[in-house]
Protein backbone atom coordinates (compact mmCIF):
# COMPACT_ATOMS: atom_id res chain seq x y z
CA UNK A 1 0.00 0.00 0.00
CA UNK A 2 1.61 3.59 -0.92
CA UNK A 3 0.77 6.55 0.69
CA UNK A 4 0.66 10.28 -1.03
CA UNK A 5 1.43 13.25 1.29
CA UNK A 6 1.46 16.62 0.37
CA UNK A 7 2.81 19.33 1.95
CA UNK A 8 1.29 22.01 2.91
CA UNK A 9 4.13 25.51 2.60
CA UNK A 10 2.58 28.66 4.56
CA UNK A 11 4.48 31.33 4.12
CA UNK A 12 3.86 35.08 4.52
CA UNK A 13 4.81 38.42 3.84
CA UNK A 14 7.89 39.36 6.07
CA UNK A 15 7.92 43.73 6.46
CA UNK A 16 11.73 44.96 6.08
CA UNK A 17 11.39 46.32 9.26
CA UNK A 18 11.12 43.80 12.75
CA UNK A 19 10.02 47.05 15.32
CA UNK A 20 10.12 46.57 19.01
CA UNK A 21 6.78 45.62 20.07
CA UNK A 22 5.18 47.91 22.58
CA UNK A 23 2.55 45.75 25.04
CA UNK A 24 2.14 49.04 27.72
CA UNK A 25 1.57 52.07 26.95
CA UNK A 26 3.14 54.88 26.45
CA UNK A 27 4.93 53.58 22.67
CA UNK A 28 6.28 56.48 20.11
CA UNK A 29 4.58 57.24 17.00
CA UNK A 30 4.65 59.03 13.87
CA UNK A 31 2.09 60.67 11.88
CA UNK A 32 3.40 61.90 8.64
CA UNK A 33 1.18 64.82 7.37
CA UNK A 34 3.11 65.52 4.34
CA UNK A 35 3.08 65.10 0.72
CA UNK A 36 5.79 62.89 0.37
CA UNK A 37 7.04 59.94 1.85
CA UNK A 38 9.24 59.81 5.25
CA UNK A 39 11.46 56.69 6.92
CA UNK A 40 10.52 55.53 10.43
CA UNK A 41 12.91 53.46 12.37
CA UNK A 42 13.36 51.00 15.23
CA UNK A 43 17.09 51.70 17.06
CA UNK A 44 19.04 48.80 18.23
CA UNK A 45 18.28 46.33 15.80
CA UNK A 46 21.33 44.35 14.70
CA UNK A 47 21.66 44.85 10.74
CA UNK A 48 25.59 44.65 9.88
CA UNK A 49 25.03 46.89 6.98
CA UNK A 50 22.57 49.48 8.52
CA UNK A 51 22.79 52.38 10.77
CA UNK A 52 21.19 55.81 11.44
CA UNK A 53 22.92 59.28 11.43
CA UNK A 54 20.64 60.48 14.94
CA UNK A 55 20.76 64.45 15.48
CA UNK A 56 19.83 64.42 19.01
CA UNK A 57 20.79 60.34 20.37
CA UNK A 58 19.43 60.94 23.97
CA UNK A 59 16.60 62.62 22.38
CA UNK A 60 15.14 65.96 23.19
CA UNK A 61 15.69 69.09 21.59
CA UNK A 62 19.54 68.65 22.03
CA UNK A 63 22.05 68.11 19.33
CA UNK A 64 24.42 64.99 19.75
CA UNK A 65 24.98 63.49 16.80
CA UNK A 66 25.60 59.90 16.65
CA UNK A 67 25.95 56.88 14.35
CA UNK A 68 23.80 54.32 15.77
CA UNK A 69 22.43 50.66 14.73
CA UNK A 70 19.27 50.56 12.83
CA UNK A 71 16.52 49.34 10.55
CA UNK A 72 14.01 51.52 9.09
CA UNK A 73 11.00 51.95 6.98
CA UNK A 74 8.88 53.82 4.86
CA UNK A 75 5.64 55.51 5.57
CA UNK A 76 3.74 57.06 2.68
CA UNK A 77 1.54 60.04 2.26
CA UNK A 78 -0.94 60.77 5.05
CA UNK A 79 0.51 57.37 6.97
CA UNK A 80 0.45 56.57 10.66
CA UNK A 81 3.20 54.24 12.40
CA UNK A 82 3.23 53.22 16.52
CA UNK A 83 1.63 54.04 19.43
CA UNK A 84 -0.36 51.55 21.43
CA UNK A 85 -3.57 52.23 21.05
CA UNK A 86 -2.58 52.16 16.42
CA UNK A 87 -0.57 49.30 16.25
CA UNK A 88 1.52 48.58 19.56
CA UNK A 89 5.17 49.53 17.46
CA UNK A 90 6.96 51.55 19.44
CA UNK A 91 8.72 54.12 16.77
CA UNK A 92 12.46 55.50 17.91
CA UNK A 93 13.74 57.59 15.09
CA UNK A 94 11.62 59.47 11.89
CA UNK A 95 13.51 62.01 8.73
CA UNK A 96 12.28 62.85 5.07
CA UNK A 97 12.81 60.27 2.80
CA UNK A 98 16.22 61.30 0.71
CA UNK A 99 15.23 63.15 -1.64
CA UNK A 100 12.06 64.24 -1.23
CA UNK A 101 11.35 67.06 -1.32
CA UNK A 102 15.14 68.03 -1.64
CA UNK A 103 14.54 71.87 -1.70
CA UNK A 104 12.88 72.00 1.31
CA UNK A 105 15.03 71.70 5.45
CA UNK A 106 13.40 70.51 8.04
CA UNK A 107 12.44 71.92 11.61
CA UNK A 108 11.80 70.10 15.00
CA UNK A 109 9.82 72.26 18.22
CA UNK A 110 9.37 69.76 21.27
CA UNK A 111 6.27 70.40 23.12
CA UNK A 112 5.36 74.06 23.07
CA UNK A 113 8.65 75.40 22.53
CA UNK A 114 9.13 78.03 19.82
CA UNK A 115 12.58 77.18 19.11
CA UNK A 116 13.14 75.42 15.53
CA UNK A 117 15.93 73.09 15.34
CA UNK A 118 17.73 72.28 12.17
CA UNK A 119 17.82 68.14 11.70
CA UNK A 120 17.41 68.44 7.99
CA UNK A 121 19.32 65.24 6.63
CA UNK A 122 19.43 63.37 9.96
CA UNK A 123 16.93 61.03 11.90
CA UNK A 124 15.85 62.56 14.84
CA UNK A 125 14.91 60.38 18.11
CA UNK A 126 11.93 60.04 19.71
CA UNK A 127 11.21 59.01 23.78
CA UNK A 128 8.52 56.33 24.20
CA UNK A 129 6.24 58.84 25.59
CA UNK A 130 6.32 60.75 22.38
CA UNK A 131 4.39 61.42 19.08
CA UNK A 132 5.68 63.34 15.79
CA UNK A 133 3.97 64.67 13.28
CA UNK A 134 5.40 65.84 9.34
CA UNK A 135 3.76 69.27 8.49
CA UNK A 136 4.93 70.12 4.87
CA UNK A 137 2.27 73.06 4.00
CA UNK A 138 5.36 75.68 4.62
CA UNK A 139 7.92 76.79 3.13
CA UNK A 140 9.78 74.29 5.41
CA UNK A 141 8.76 70.85 6.94
CA UNK A 142 7.88 71.17 10.25
CA UNK A 143 7.65 68.59 13.13
CA UNK A 144 6.40 68.86 16.14
CA UNK A 145 6.75 66.26 18.59
CA UNK A 146 4.31 66.34 21.95
CA UNK A 147 4.04 64.39 24.69
CA UNK A 148 1.46 61.77 24.57
CA UNK A 149 0.36 58.82 26.91
CA UNK A 150 -0.79 55.66 24.54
Amino acid sequence: MRIATTAVVITALVPFISASGCTLPPCGSFVNKNNFPALWGDLGQSHPDYQCQVWNSGGGPVKSNALMPCVVDKVYIGGRVGGWDYDKIDVDIFRTESGWPYYKSTYCAWGDDTELHHTSGYYVKIHSYEQAYFDGSREYILCNITTVLT
